[in-house]
């Protein structure tokens, strides 16, 4: 900042670049109103940084963030992601890619998760993800102030839902009551349909 050299290094790594839908978080914006409201956003890894700042002082002092960005394609097209590709995703909810999968034993129903990646020592969270499994985010996990990762209430919402669509195809008579009243669907459900546990 000072226009000076200083002692340090800077050491980049460049991740996996892939080509697959987005992270999605929650971007909170006034409507016209004036009224805040809730959009599901797509996100994108903005910066995972380690600073070492006492290494060459002997002292092991690590300042560590992981910020999640909100991202705007530069695509446009008439489709849209698949029910699944959202909420039976574990990349898209933020826990980075791995096995996301729903287990039905007996009258209980559990989502277990696999990552892909190992995770980083200094916050316990997979190279790729942004909020942990069934996990609360962190405060200030984002590059904007009016961004974050979903809640866990809101994943258990997200999930509850990928658990119906393991059995019904997004495009079936039921699910596509689901979207105008779910929780009239729920109050309907057969002794095969199983929901989560929590």
């Amino acid at each position: 900042l000072a226009n000076k050299e200083a002692k340090g290094e800077w050491i980049e790594h460049q991740k996996d670049m892939l080509a697959e839908p987005a992270t999605l978080g929650i971007r909170e914006e006034k409507d016209a109103n004036g009224k805040m409201e809730k959009i599901v956003y797509e996100f994108m890894p903005g910066m995972i940084l380690t600073i070492d700042k006492d290494k060459y002082s002997g002292k092991d002092k690590i300042i560590f963030k992981r910020l999640f960005a909100p991202a705007f394609s530069h695509t446009i097209r008439k489709e849209s992601r698949s029910c699944e590709s959202c909420h039976n995703n574990s990349l898209a909810l933020g826990y980075g890619r791995g096995k996301l999968e729903y287990n039905i034993e007996g009258k209980t129903g559990r989502w277990t998760f696999r990552p892909k990646y190992p995770a980083i020592k200094y916050d316990g969270l997979p190279e790729d993800a942004w909020i942990g499994f069934l996990k609360e985010g962190k405060k200030n996990s984002a590059t904007r102030e009016n961004a974050r990762p979903f809640t866990l209430d809101e994943q258990k919402r997200i999930l509850t839902v990928g658990a119906c669509l393991v059995c019904h195809k997004s495009d079936s008579q039921i699910m596509k009551a689901s979207l105008i009243d779910f929780e009239k669907v729920k109050s309907n459900l057969t002794p095969n349909c199983i929901l989560p546990a929590w």
